[in-house]
Order: structure tokens, then sequence, then C-alpha cells
């Protein structure tokens, strides 16, 4: 059988439900799940994905595994149903036990340290009360402070600068964890001087494909990317990639990953953070950049390496926002048919003509929409492509920085001080 003529299931919870609308493009049939039963349920948990184009959104997940030539699993989680479907046979592209290291901060650290990559000294504060206690000493002034094998959706990494600016974030996030924050592991980091890149890719039980992405991500606003052969990867970058082989060939993880890496004024380059899983950004860079992504799952999922087609050099990724997406509130989108392959959104259905975007809950997705994406050969253009696009999105208070794509470019020339080539 050809992939092109596959079936393939999506599982997620509604954040990448638009995955399943790109793989619609290469396959013949594509399913999409996320969970929506409970004893009182919500109707928007079962709109992701309904009405999207090539996409038929199920209820009930195992009436459909059956069916599925390939099931895929974009974010972390449900390692215990891929591997259940994989010892029955099944098809899995996910990332499996591989996401540990992105949960268990201090597992990465040590994970490194093995490999003999240097660190960032950090300190760890076990429960709110000590962590209260912390943030009121001025010797972290400054610091990071990130939730070890940490819950998203109640925050994601905090930049203390004094107790008198930190303290509603401390206040709103001990609410929300309850009495749930006295087990909490809290890790604080110092800042390290310099700048901050990365490199996105995939990997098939340790291998690594030929062509991989670097880019430079200006925090929940905007993503500028190039393709560069895995050979000329600049060191900084390459290390990280070369001590994670031996954790994903162990963990047979097949899946898209992301890696942070911080370089200070020293050239020493830190591996700060590893997203095991689709990461956004540039999620949405790979579904409008590479034109074989189905076919890198379907024979991924066998243990077959496929190489990426990437159809253009450069990438520019803007975030889209609303501060009107929250709680109990939907949100309605006006998207030309012309424009929306290269938008894609978080928690999206279709009805009629309009774009919807479900409520959403959890403080780390809040008011995030999803990104506008600009590819070309020049990087100038697929900037101004970029913009463009955004500019076409019409919703409630939609909004997007184009100013911080200056900020982008100041980085790539950082990295261009570096030794890190991103125009040639």
């Amino acid at each position: 059988m050809e992939y092109t003529d596959a079936t393939v299931l999506v599982i997620d919870t509604g954040w990448y439900c638009e995955i399943a609308s790109r793989l619609a493009d290469e396959f013949g049939e594509v399913f999409y799940w996320s969970p929506w039963q409970g004893d009182f349920p919500y109707a928007q948990d079962i709109a992701p994905g309904s009405g999207l184009p090539g996409v038929i959104r199920v209820r009930d997940l195992f009436d459909y595994v059956d069916a599925a030539d390939l099931v895929v699993f974009p974010a972390d989680g449900y390692e215990d149903l891929q591997a259940a479907l994989e010892r029955s046979g099944k098809r899995v592209w996910g990332s499996r036990r591989g996401g540990e290291l992105e949960r268990d901060r201090f597992a990465l650290k040590g994970y490194l340290q093995q490999h003999g990559l240097p660190v960032i000294e950090s300190e760890a504060v076990i429960g709110l009360g000590k962590l209260y206690e912390v943030l009121h000493k001025h010797k972290y002034d400054g610091w990071y402070v990130k939730l070890n094998r940490g819950y998203r959706g109640d925050m994601e990494t905090f930049h203390h600068q004094d107790w008198d600016r930190t303290r509603d974030w401390f206040y709103r996030t001990a609410a929300a964890l309850g009495p749930m924050g006295d087990r909490t592991v809290w890790m604080l980091e110092p800042p390290v001087e310099g700048f901050e890149g990365g490199a996105d890719t995939y990997s098939v039980d340790g291998q690594m494909p030929g062509e991989v992405i670097i880019g430079y991500e200006i925090k929940d606003s905007c993503y500028v990317s190039t393709t560069k052969p895995y050979s000329n990867l600049p060191m900084p970058l390459r290390q990280g990639f070369d001590a994670l082989v031996d954790w994903f060939s162990a963990t047979g993880y097949k899946n898209l990953f992301s890696t942070e890496v911080r370089i200070d004024d020293g050239g020493t380059a830190y591996l700060i953070d590893l997203a095991a899983r689709f990461p956004w950004p540039p999620s949405a860079t790979w579904m409008a950049n590479c034109e074989n992504l189905g076919e890198i799952f379907y024979y991924g999922a066998e243990g077959v390496l496929v190489e990426p087609q990437f159809t253009h050099r450069f990438a520019v990724e803007l975030g889209l926002t609303s501060p009107w997406l929250g709680d109990e509130r939907w949100l309605c989108l006006d998207i030309p048919e012309r424009v929306k392959p290269w938008i894609r959104l978080h928690g999206a259905a279709r009805f009629g003509d309009k774009h919807w975007l479900r409520p959403q809950r959890g403080r780390g997705e809040r008011g995030y929409l999803g990104s506008v994406v600009g590819t070309s050969n020049s990087f100038v253009e697929a900037r101004r492509i970029c913009i463009e696009r955004a500019k076409q999105v019409e919703g409630l208070r939609v909004e997007f920085v184009e100013d911080d794509l200056k900020k982008a470019e100041k980085e790539i020339a950082k990295g261009e001080a570096a030794g890190i080539s991103f125009f040639n």
C-alpha cells in the first residue's frame, strides 16, 4: 500500500488539531480525536477538529483505532496508550517515554552532564512555602522560576525580577495549585548573559535527518528560521543533538523535537530546555514548509528515517493572540481561503465559512490563537509574505507584534557573530 492511501488517526487534547488537517493533504482518510467525556461533558471539548478540511472528527476513540494504518501523537503524554497500540501492531508516531527529559528538568541536566555538556547551575526548592521564602531574598532577583515535572496549564517559565513584581504571579499560581503546591518541586536558575538560539528536527529511534531547521524565537511572539544540512550545524547547536541520540534510541522516540540553547558571552552553549513533542513554534513552520510530513510519519513509525523535503529555505512565523479568548469565551475568525493553508490554529473548528476557537482554560495556553507563516528562498520576502497574511486574519482584538521581528533579526546577528551562519 502506498502511504498516501493510508488511514490516519491523530490523538491529542485539541491543541494540535491542525496537524490532522495538514495530514489530510497526503493521506487517504484522517480521523481526529481529543478527550471530551466526563460526568458533565462540555460541547466545547468536542469542537476541535470539527469541520476542518479533510478531517473526520470522531467521538469514540476505539471505534476507529482498528481502521487506522498510522496513529499520530503530536504532543507528549499518552505514553501508555502509545505503548499499547505499538504492542498491538500499530504504526505509532509519537514521543513515547522520550518526553520525560522535557518534564523532568533536573533529569535533563543530569543527562547532559553525563554526556560531558555544560549546564547552568540551579537550585531545587520543594513546596510553595519554601518558594515564598526564597523569592523574598534579593539573591534570587532576576532568576528564572521553573516547575519541575511541571503542569504547563498552571504556569510556564517565569522571570522573577523582585518580590514586588512577582507577588501577583505567586499568589495566582498558589491559588491555581491549591494543596498540590506543597508537593511541587521548583527549579531556580540564574540568568546567563548572551543570546538564545535553537534547532528543530525529528528523530527516529536516535536517527537524525540530513537537513534540519535552525531558528530564533521571541517568546510568545515570533520565530524566524532557515534550513541547514545537519553536517553543517554549528557546534553550539549540534552538541545537544549528538547527546540526545542515545536517549531517543533507548526510548524508541519517533517525533519532532526542539532544543533551546543559551550561548553566553564567552561562547559556552547551554541546552536549557528540550521540547520533546511538536514544539510551537515551529509546528506551523513544519506544516507550511515541509511537503512530505506525512511520509516522514508513516515510515518513521516503522523505524525508517525519511528525509524532509523543504519547499523553501527561509520561514517566518508570527504568533496570533487575542485577550478575548479565555474562559467561557469563543473566538470567531474570518480568514480568506487563499491564505488559510499558512495559518494554523489551536483548538480550531470550522462551522460554515467561519473559523472558531474554543474557550481556553489553562494559563499556559491563554490567549494564543496560533501562527501565520511566510516562506521563501529570500528571508526578506518570507517576512513580507508573513506580515501580509497576518493582516488578513480578522477577529475580535486579534493581534500580532510585527516589531518583534526586528528583535529576532538582532538575535540572528548575535548568532552570526558567534559562528552560527543563518544566511549562508
